[in-house]
C-alpha cells in the first residue's frame, strides 16, 4: 500500500522525528553508500545529513512486527562502479518495513512523495520474501505503524492537492515569496483551484 503527499526535506526531517520517537520503530539505511555499511539512525541531525546527500529512499522497521531486515550484498557492473567508485553495496530488507522516500524534483517544482509498506496479500502474491518469513510478521503492527504516520501526516498538514496533504514547510513555501510550486502531472501555484486549505 502507499501513501502520497508532499514534503520538502524539512518537513521529511519533522516525520523522520516522529519515528525516531516511537519506540516500536528503527529508522535505518535500506541500501548503504558504496562499500559502506548501512547506518542505522539514532538522532534527527544523522537523518538531515542523509537528505543532504540527495535525499535516497529511508526505511522504517517495524520492530515490534519481527522479521527483522536480512542483508543482501550487490556486486556493480564495471561501469557503475567506475561511475560510484565502489564495488557494491548492501540491501537490507524485510517484509516489515515502511519505506519513506521523495521523489526528485520535476522541472524546478516540489515533486511528490510517498510512504509505502507491504500487506499481507500484496506480500504474499508479488514478493519475493520466503514464506516462512511472511509467516513471521505481525501485518496488524505493520498496518497500524504504517496508519499512525500517515495520520500525523494528514493532522499537521494544512492544505492538501486533491485528496494530497501538502505538509506544512512544503506549503509555507508555496504562499511565501519563493512561491514554490509543486509538480503534478504540470506546475501547481498556491493559487490553484485543486488545492484545498484546511479550516482552522
Amino acid at each position: 500500500m502507499s501513501f502520497t503527499f508532499f514534503a520538502t526535506n524539512a518537513d521529511l526531517l519533522h516525520i523522520a522525528k516522529w519515528v525516531l520517537d516511537d519506540p516500536e520503530l528503527m529508522l535505518f539505511e535500506g541500501a548503504s553508500q558504496p562499500d559502506k555499511p548501512n547506518r542505522w539512525f539514532k538522532t534527527a541531525d544523522e537523518v538531515g545529513c542523509l537528505f543532504t546527500d540527495g535525499t535516497p529512499p529511508i526505511d522504517i522497521w517495524v520492530e515490534s512486527a519481527g522479521a527483522p531486515p536480512r542483508a543482501r550484498s550487490v556486486t556493480f557492473g564495471k561501469d557503475v562502479q567506475q561511475k560510484l567508485g565502489g564495488q557494491g553495496r548492501t540491501l537490507l530488507e524485510s517484509p516489515a518495513v515502511i519505506r519513506l522516500m521523495r521523489n526528485g524534483d520535476q522541472m524546478g517544482c516540489l515533486s511528490w512523495s510517498q510512504l509505502s509498506n507491504w500487506t499481507e496479500k500484496g506480500a504474499r502474491q508479488r514478493s519475493t520474501f520466503p514464506t516462512e518469513l511472511l509467516d513471521a510478521v505481525d501485518w496488524k503492527a505493520v498496518r497500524s505503524a504504517s496508519s499512525r504516520i500517515q495520520r500525523t501526516i494528514r493532522n499537521v498538514s494544512p492544505a492538501k492537492l486533491h485528496a494530497y496533504p501538502i505538509m506544512p514547510d512544503a506549503f509555507s513555501r508555496m504562499q511565501s515569496s519563493e512561491g514554490l510550486r509543486l509538480w503534478w502531472g504540470g506546475a501547481v501555484g498556491y493559487l490553484c483551484p485543486s488545492i484545498a486549505v484546511a479550516q482552522v
